[in-house]
């Protein structure tokens, strides 16, 4: 089984270790793929966000990436995980950013809703009703199944997010679930087990098991990734996973 993952990321972000350090550790752990990552979040009303790549450094990170790519014993793809808003008056400066470089992968995903941060703080969680945690929640795979639906994105990135720091809804979702689940049918991408989840405090992996079976009852094809932001983390929790899998 060939060892891959394709959602890690770098200094250029919020990762601990540069572009060449992931790549050779890579390597030295016996992956086969590695893809490159970090953070691009062109946000309707904030206007940065510190654990995002700057757009100024954006040439820098792909010359970076194709360079190490020449020396690497293993394929070095290059990629970006985007956030996604609907109705972001910036969609058009995004399809310009993106359609400038020759990106290998782009992982579509969802950290805010709005101005909220779904997994930043816990802080931010307990100032809400539970009402506002369940809305947060239901519109979080509104936003999916819209993001899905612009056929920018190579696969989802950690669906089921909302529920890293185990502020639950009490409502039931299966319909936006099942909803956002054929979308990425219909789009014909995949969805990625992320490992990191087992870190976090749901000490789950993203998405959840009922959800991983949704998607093989659709036949929505299923990508192992570790979102690492370290080299520590590289691999972390695969076999975990490969048992999860076994007993869907």
């Amino acid at each position: 089984m060939n060892k891959t993952t394709y959602h890690c990321h770098t200094t250029y972000s919020d990762g601990h270790n540069t572009i060449r350090e992931m790549v050779e550790a890579a390597e030295l752990l016996g992956f086969t793929e590695i893809g490159i990552s970090d953070h691009l979040i062109l946000h309707p009303t904030l206007d940065s966000i510190d654990w995002a790549m700057p757009l100024d450094k954006l040439d820098d990170y792909v010359k970076e990436i194709k360079k190490v790519a020449t020396t690497s014993s293993i394929i070095v793809k290059l990629g970006l995980e985007v956030d996604f808003f609907p109705h972001n008056p910036r969609a058009e400066e995004l399809n310009n950013i993106l359609l400038k470089y020759d990106f290998d992968f782009l992982i579509g995903s969802i950290h805010f809703i709005d101005e909220f941060p779904l997994d930043y703080l816990k802080k931010d969680w307990e100032l809400l009703t539970q009402n506002e945690i369940n809305n947060i929640h239901l519109q979080y795979w509104k936003n999916i199944k819209l993001m899905v639906e612009t056929n920018l994105f190579s696969f989802a990135g950690h669906l089921d997010l909302p529920k890293k720091l185990k502020f639950s809804p009490n409502i039931n979702l299966e319909k936006e679930i099942d909803s956002a689940l054929i979308a990425i049918k219909k789009a014909k991408i995949p969805i990625e087990i992320n490992t990191a989840g087992w870190g976090k405090p749901c000490k789950e992996q993203y998405p959840s098991k009922n959800i991983l079976q949704k998607c093989i009852k659709l036949d929505i094809p299923i990508i192992i990734n570790d979102d690492a932001h370290t080299i520590k983390n590289l691999g972390r929790f695969y076999d975990k996973t490969e048992m999860l899998l076994k007993n869907l």
